[in-house]
């Protein structure tokens, strides 16, 4: 495993090998690639949910979890098998950050390059012009999907510009897809018409429980997809 500047460390195998001290890049089925990306690349509304899905959190009161003893068992074990050897787990990405995650095309196996040269390109093709960019990357080996995550929204801004990125001479056309906040869902309402835009929607739709966080149409059809 290699340690990347500019904010950046890595892990080019395994599944999130914890090795790095602030900055990981790391190989694994993540969650964070799997279950929240969105399927359609739009920069504005992913960075705008996470600015209100951040100040959202920070207007929930914070509640500490009781801790609670460990159960004994009524009976002793009979047969204690061997314990499994797990690699560590990396601890997730920071919470209030902009996440953005890309799917290379054209043949690109983002397991085969190093952190530092996938760096490099993504530091490259958004024209972050910083030595010492604020970004931390991370690899979903069985997807070939990269994660990029960042504090700033300027840098979150430049990433979503991305639409190729090169890496050894070679350009890849890439897919970016802007990952959810974590304390967010989606929801879609159905039979809207062309004529109300989806600013127009915003104003007007009410999720009793919840708060709007962005609206947009799905494609051309008549179906609004919000943010909760």
């Amino acid at each position: 495993m290699a340690s990347v500047s500019g904010s950046v460390a890595a892990d080019e195998k395994h599944s999130l090998p914890s090795r790095s001290t602030d900055h990981m890049m790391d190989t694994q089925t993540s969650q964070d690639a799997d279950t929240q990306v969105s399927n359609e690349h739009n920069a504005n509304p992913w960075i705008t949910v996470t600015k209100r899905a951040n100040k959202r959190r920070q207007l929930q009161p914070h509640t500490v979890p009781t801790q609670q003893l460990p159960s004994t068992p009524s009976e002793p074990a009979l047969r204690q098998s061997r314990p499994k050897t797990r690699l560590p787990r990396l601890p997730p990405l920071p919470v209030e950050d902009y996440k953005l995650a890309i799917r290379p095309h054209g043949g690109l196996n983002l397991s085969k390059v190093s952190p530092k040269t996938l760096l490099l390109a993504v530091v490259h093709a958004a024209n972050i012009r910083s030595e010492k960019p604020d970004i931390r990357l991370r690899v979903d080996e069985n997807q070939n999907v990269l994660t990029i995550s960042t504090s700033f929204e300027h840098i979150a801004m430049a990433l979503g510009q991305i639409t190729k990125i090169t890496v050894h001479a070679a350009t890849y056309d890439i897919t970016s897809y802007g990952i959810a906040a974590d304390n967010s869902c989606k929801g879609v309402v159905n039979g809207i018409g062309h004529e109300i835009t989806p600013d127009d929607f915003l104003t007007e739709v009410e999720v009793p429980g919840y708060e709007v966080l962005t609206c947009r149409r799905l494609g051309n059809s008549g179906a609004m997809v919000l943010t909760l």
